[in-house]
């Protein structure tokens, strides 16, 4: 559950990180969308279809989700190959070894991830704006035109939704007893008709007790 528009105090976060790195002030925050709340449920479920569990596995999954926020569905199949704790024994176990080998040696972990994915999107909230408010951008100028003045420009048609969106996930894990750091890089195809791919990554970095 959450909220979109002002009320989540985007614009003052991003601005209060801009300051303190000294970059340039963010400029679009007036075209943000209006209040309104999010509440939505996901669901996953996976199943193994194949591998042995400490070197290689072929995960298959999908993903219902409902809601004011987003209804889609998600289907994607999962590789991981490397040294690893088997992927079905606990989250937590896939990014720590707790515990040492016959070697009286710290246990560990390096393997790789891929996982692409296809999801069928009927409705996004983050990019249509939410189920009680409309899209700000799209309201026209009625003010009265004076002589001699250019008439207001027309709003533009907004965006429609890609209904469909291709994705590709992969990256690696390292782990030694219950320290790891992680690497993840994503690419998708444009989420809105017309507009460009959306690319992104990030480290992460775990420590258990």
């Amino acid at each position: 559950m959450g909220v979109i528009g002002p009320a989540a105090l985007g614009r003052q976060a991003q601005s209060s990180v801009h300051r303190l790195i000294h970059y340039f002030k963010p400029m679009g925050w007036s075209h943000q969308f209006r209040d309104d709340i999010m509440a939505n449920i996901n669901v996953t479920s996976e199943k193994q279809f194949a591998g042995n569990g400490s070197s290689v596995e072929f995960i298959g999954g999908g993903q219902v989700s409902a809601g004011t926020m987003m209804n889609s569905l998600t289907l994607y199949p999962m590789l991981r190959l490397g040294k690893m704790n088997p992927y079905f024994q606990g989250f937590l176990r896939q990014f720590a070894s707790p515990g040492r080998n016959s070697h009286n040696k710290k246990n560990w972990q390096l393997y790789f991830i891929c996982r692409p994915e296809v999801q069928f999107i009927l409705t996004e909230a983050v990019l249509q704006g939410g189920l009680f408010t409309t899209n700000p951008n799209l309201t026209e100028n009625t003010a009265p035109v004076k002589p001699q003045q250019q008439a207001p420009t027309q709003p533009q048609p907004y965006h429609p939704i890609q209904n469909v969106v291709w994705s590709s996930n992969f990256g690696a894990v390292a782990s030694i007893g219950d320290f790891s750091i992680s690497f993840n890089q994503n690419s998708s195809t444009a989420m809105m008709k017309g507009l460009y791919w959306h690319e992104f990554g990030n480290f992460s970095i775990y420590f258990g007790w």
